[in-house]
């Protein structure tokens, strides 16, 4: 674990201007609300970080225990411990509202969080007081509109951006494997006031890294860079903004229906039943309609994969076309031979391509997920089945009848001089799902210690290189090896203007971050240096680089 000791006067100086606000810490403790109405707080805790340094025990923090006035579920109680017994005698949220928000209202602060989950769960309790008070026709006292408006900054994210060590490819870390990278010890996990404190100290390392780098010259720039909005407009995926995310979950009648998912090969009644129940899920946004496919997709996915998208019309507001392509998505992936057992493919490689020919247009005219109403996929942060369905379809056609990749496969079928290969043959009609497939083979050969560049070099004449990002990002990467950044800078902006919630955008979006800064570290570091600081000037009268050799 690092200290500021460890840093130079000039890291130092930087660390002062990243820690000049103070930071307040919060970790909450939650259940499921039983009827689906998102989730509700047990325990909050609320810890000041100061310059840099975090408050003893009984300085400044917060913490405070309440009942969820909703019995606590087993996986719940399995994780943090708190029972139906525990919290029985605790007061409501209602209670400690006063003091939580006066522990907030510090204008100059910025809240921190590991994931988006703390805020969400506050804003949705705040939301409760406002709609028990509208029922009764009074006016809130306390409601969300009190929330203060502080930034955010999300530690579960926030080691990507500033490329700690050890990080990798991860973009989002989980609190213990950020501790085991940080070297901060959590003598309590899954208990607010200890997960608080240590995401402190996190904190703390992660902004010792970042003066260390010089990675941002204040913390105006790492909070623009890092945007994640306040707490009155989130912007972390998981966060609700709203009313309208605050989805309500599919009831126990409708759950009761899952207890039997078609896993045998079925008759066409229990297919229309089948049917029916998605379209329900659908409609409901249920989010294990994508398990039901998959389940069904071994014995039932060629039966009834058509007859599932011919209900996207049907769908007619924003996360029901999601949820439902989800579960297309999922007859995809669950069936063919990869599978185990082996079975046959919902979609025959030979009419993939097709059939998505077919389907694009009814896919790119549903309803988008919104803030009004999102898909299960667009809840995980996993990007919208509607933007990403051409991947499995492309994977298929890609992968041919033995669903493998191999050296033949990618010179008798896929690449080639040859007016017949898929290169060729699909980049006019299918410009995106050659892009894919290019992505494909080139992740392929560096898997098997294989030249991409011929592959990647292909797709930069074709000029279809920027319409997917994980081809996009592979060519920025090649360009900028051989030609100027600002190069590859252009291909990348091109690429994001069509930019979609397919993740792989964010990993771009990343990587043209990360090499601006690079690009300025390297100005920096090239520009001649003024020393500001008394104590590293030279000593008057002080003319040899080594004091201590004799003087000439």
């Amino acid at each position: 674990m690092s200290t500021t000791r460890s840093l130079t006067d000039p890291q130092f100086e930087l660390f002062e201007q990243l820690t000049a606000r103070p930071f307040l810490v919060l970790d909450t403790e939650y259940c499921r609300d039983p009827d689906g109405d998102g989730d509700r707080l047990i325990s909050l805790a609320l810890v000041p970080v100061v310059r840099g340094r975090r408050r003893s025990a009984t300085v400044g923090e917060l913490y405070v225990e309440m009942n969820p006035g909703v019995p606590i579920d087993a996986a719940t109680r399995a994780v943090h411990g708190f029972t139906d017994a525990d919290v029985a005698r605790k007061r409501r949220f209602a209670f400690h509202v006063g003091k939580v928000l006066a522990a907030l209202a510090r204008p100059d602060a910025i809240l921190v969080a590991h994931t988006g989950a703390d805020v969400r769960v506050l804003r949705r309790e705040l939301e409760r007081l406002d709609e028990a008070a509208q029922a009764t026709g009074r006016l809130a006292p306390t409601g969300l509109a009190d929330l203060p408006d502080l930034p955010i900054i999300d530690t579960s994210t926030l080691p990507r951006l500033l490329r700690y060590p050890g990080i990798g490819n991860r973009s989002v870390i989980s609190l213990a494997d950020l501790c085991r990278l940080t070297g901060v010890r959590n003598p309590q996990a899954h208990h607010a006031r200890a997960d608080a404190r240590t995401t402190a100290d996190v904190l703390i390392q992660l902004l010792i890294e970042a003066a260390r780098n010089f990675t941002y010259r204040d913390l105006p720039s790492l909070l623009a860079a890092h945007d994640r909005g306040t707490t009155h407009t989130p912007k972390l995926p998981q966060y609700l903004t709203g009313r309208g995310l605050a989805q309500r979950g599919p009831g126990a009648a409708h759950l009761s229906r899952h207890m039997s998912p078609m896993v045998h090969a079925a008759t066409a009644g229990e297919i229309d039943d089948w049917l029916g129940r998605a379209l329900e899920c659908s409609r409901l946004r249920c989010p294990h309609l994508r398990t039901e496919a998959a389940l069904a997709a071994p014995a039932n996915g060629t039966a009834i994969l058509d007859l599932l998208i011919a209900l996207l019309p049907q769908l007619t507001e924003p996360g029901q076309p999601g949820t439902l392509l989800g579960a297309v998505d999922a007859l995809l992936t669950g069936s063919g031979p990869a599978t185990d057992p082996p079975s046959k493919p919902a979609l025959a490689f030979s009419r993939a391509l097709r059939w998505w020919s077919q389907q694009r247009a009814r896919v790119v005219a549903s309803v988008p997920c919104s803030s009004l109403g999102r898909c299960p996929d667009c809840q995980a942060a996993a990007g919208c089945p509607r933007d990403l369905l051409y991947q499995p379809v492309t994977r298929i056609a890609t992968l041919g009848e033995r669903h493998v990749l191999d050296v033949s496969a990618i010179k008798d079928r896929l690449f080639g001089n040859r007016s017949d290969r898929r290169v060729h043959a699909w980049s006019e009609r299918h410009p995106r799902e050659t892009a894919y497939m290019t992505w494909l083979v080139a992740t392929w050969s560096v898997e098997h210690d294989r030249d991409d560049a011929p592959f990647i070099d292909v797709a930069i004449s074709k000029n279809i290189h920027h319409l997917e990002p994980r081809l996009a990002l592979l060519a920025c990467q090649r360009i900028a090896e051989t030609h100027a950044y600002t190069t590859a800078k252009a291909v990348a902006d091109t690429c994001l203007e069509h930019a979609s919630t397919d993740p792989a955008y964010d990993e771009l979006r990343l990587w043209t971050t990360w090499h601006e800064q690079a690009a300025a570290r390297a100005a920096k570091a090239q520009a001649a240096r003024v020393i500001t600081h008394p104590r590293l000037a030279r000593p008057p009268g002080r003319v040899h680089p080594n004091p201590y050799l004799p003087q000439p």
